[in-house]
């Protein structure tokens, strides 16, 4: 019997951080849809939230490539028909539910939030946690998929980021635990989520593990129609790319621009790919890359310096030579979502905290990672393999594919 006599394809809402000023948010996005449609064949689409506090803080797009990103989140991303200001209405829910039969969230720090704690002397002693922060949309949000009781859910990739819940009242974590008990699975990113999982949902009998970023799980020919495009950028701005190009993917920050200042000195060609990184060299930051277009300039790269986990992916999916500055190192002692994929990777070494950087620090781990034969990047991509097919189990295992009439 054929998959259209059994019924039509599930539909499934994708419940994520797809829009803003960031490359990755708008790629993750893009590779969840696109596995979800082309390799797990269900009817995919990424629900369109726009948190009116968190688009503040972002303002309108002010350049070319704040302008390239809004317009591939609006137009590239395959979105909802409707689009919604809140994720926790009576409206929202009922659309939900008339349109899609599974939600997935995930594949970013969906479930990161902030607390601060505040003295409230008129109602009696004690200290009362707030969310205040825009950025991070109070909880409930749409990302626990607190509603909408008649659909399947699920996470995948899902992060808690820098959150630390321990700030968080009981009566939360109380409504995040009864939350997550209601997803079939759940797919995390790094080992600081699990923990919270196992700590506020210690009943969970569902699937639970650690699944790898989805532009991970994107073939390894994804976006190569744009190379043309993207080398003739890289040329019309006077890079020659027959000499060694080092791509700066983070802002200015200790130590950066000496190291790229002593790179040039040696004959590199200095290249800012994301915002101005006092660097001097061409800045391509703002020619208006799209998502796709910005992977491709990144693996045309001889080396990397990034603070950003979705250049680092796509320096490892080219075997790009790469320095990771990661700022995410708040609570001691415990995995960041980029120390946990270079761990699983073998590729820890060219990790360093925003904490301990320094020009000498920096240049040291360059001199490391450009060294002729720093990577066995045929291991790599061994490691690659294992993870995208784990990802691409997980999905597969829990998505049901079709729906019976």
């Amino acid at each position: 019997m054929s998959r259209a006599e059994l019924g039509r394809k599930t539909r499934v809402g994708i419940v994520t951080l797809h829009s803003g000023f960031n490359e990755g948010a708008v790629l993750q996005a893009y590779a969840l849809c696109d596995t979800l449609n082309r390799t797990i064949e269900v009817d995919a689409e990424v629900v369109d939230i726009r948190y009116p506090g968190k688009s503040e803080v972002y303002g309108a797009p002010g350049d070319d490539r704040e302008r390239a990103l809004d317009f591939a989140a609006r137009t590239w991303l395959r979105t909802s028909p409707t689009s919604f200001e809140y994720g926790h209405s009576r409206d929202y829910f009922r659309y939900l539910e008339s349109r899609y039969d599974a939600l997935v969230t995930g594949s970013d720090v969906v479930w990161q939030l902030r607390y601060k704690r505040r003295l409230r002397r008129l109602l009696g002693q004690g200290v009362f946690p707030r969310q205040s922060y825009p950025f991070y949309p109070a909880f409930p949000n749409a990302y626990w998929l607190s509603g909408c009781s008649g659909l399947s859910k699920f996470a995948y990739a899902a992060s808690i980021g820098s959150f630390d819940w321990k700030t968080a009242p009981s009566r939360d974590l109380a409504a995040m635990g009864d939350s997550l008990h209601r997803f079939k699975a759940i797919g995390v990113r790094d080992e600081r989520t699990l923990e919270f999982v196992r700590t506020v949902c210690p009943g969970f009998d569902g699937p639970l593990s650690l699944t790898p970023d989805p532009t991970l799980l994107l073939p390894e020919d994804a976006f190569n129609d744009d190379d043309d495009a993207v080398m003739t950028r890289l040329s019309c701005a006077g890079i020659d790319l027959n000499d060694k190009k080092v791509g700066v993917v983070c802002r200015s920050t200790n130590g950066v621009p000496q190291v790229a200042k002593d790179l040039a000195d040696r004959g590199w060609q200095v290249i800012s790919l994301t915002a101005t990184s006092g660097a001097s060299g061409v800045n391509m930051a703002q020619s208006g890359l799209s998502p796709a277009e910005w992977t491709r300039a990144i693996a045309a790269m001889d080396l990397v310096i990034t603070e950003r986990m979705h250049a680092t992916i796509f320096c490892i999916k080219h075997g790009v030579p790469f320095v990771v500055i990661d700022p995410n190192n708040e609570v001691a002692g415990e995995q960041t979502k980029v120390s946990s994929l270079l761990r699983m990777l073998g590729l820890s070494r060219f990790r360093i905290s925003l904490s301990k950087l320094s020009a000498e620090s920096l240049s040291a781990m360059v001199s490391d990672a450009t060294e002729v034969g720093a990577v066995d990047w045929k291991s790599v991509r061994s490691r690659l393999d294992e993870l995208r097919v784990r990802g691409l189990e997980f999905l597969a295992n829990c998505m049901p594919r079709t729906v019976v009439e």
